[in-house]
């Protein structure tokens, strides 16, 4: 599915099961009460905007192996609300064209998979906003400058199929607190800043 324009409406206590592709160009996932959007094994999700809860509390489940949820498109927004429960096995923060976008977090994050920050002539940033994230797979960074802003919460890296990586194209990666309990270790590539503790 794929719709240029607007939104996709999940009804109140609705759930939706995404089992294939649905591209929003420039719209957004709006989430009525009690209702969730489900990314089934192999299936991805775009939104060119971002998600929108109306009222009371939403979820979106995306932890398939695998499957992945997208943000592009230009400018500065937050992904989702805090009255919305995501969770993520793939997570692409990306930039339509050669434009630059601001993409802001407003919860803890665990992503199950691979975390890509930015796309080929983008210039994306990631504010983390102080949150947490916990990456089972890698981290990647691509692009023209991708960043990762007010990274002062704790990065874990605890995957379990073997050793993860963190690669790109970031001038220099920033982390406050970063925390490795993965037995196979993480391979970097990347100039990196370490404020606070590592464990």
């Amino acid at each position: 599915i794929t719709k240029a324009a607007g939104s996709f409406l999940v009804s109140t206590g609705v759930t939706v099961t995404n089992n294939g592709s649905v591209t929003l160009t420039t719209g957004r996932v709006t989430y009525y009460s009690g209702s969730t959007w489900v990314n089934a094994a192999s299936s991805s999700l775009l939104v060119g905007l971002n998600m929108y809860v109306v009222s009371g509390s939403a979820t979106l489940t995306a932890t398939a192996a695998p499957n992945t949820v997208t943000f592009t498109n230009s400018g500065s927004y937050t992904m989702f609300p805090t009255n919305l429960v995501a969770s993520f096995y793939h997570l692409n923060v990306l930039t339509t064209g050669a434009g630059s976008s601001t993409k802001t977090l407003v919860r803890g994050t665990a992503i199950n998979g691979t975390l890509t920050i930015g796309n080929t002539g983008s210039t994306t940033t990631l504010n983390a906003n102080g949150k947490n994230l916990i990456i089972k797979g890698n981290l990647t960074f691509a692009g023209t400058t991708p960043n990762i802003t007010n990274n002062t919460g704790t990065m874990t890296f605890n995957g379990a199929s073997g050793v993860q990586t963190i690669s790109g194209t970031i001038a220099t990666l920033s982390i406050r607190n970063i925390t490795v309990s993965n037995a196979a270790g993480v391979t970097n590539t990347e100039a990196t800043n370490i404020s606070g503790t590592t464990t």
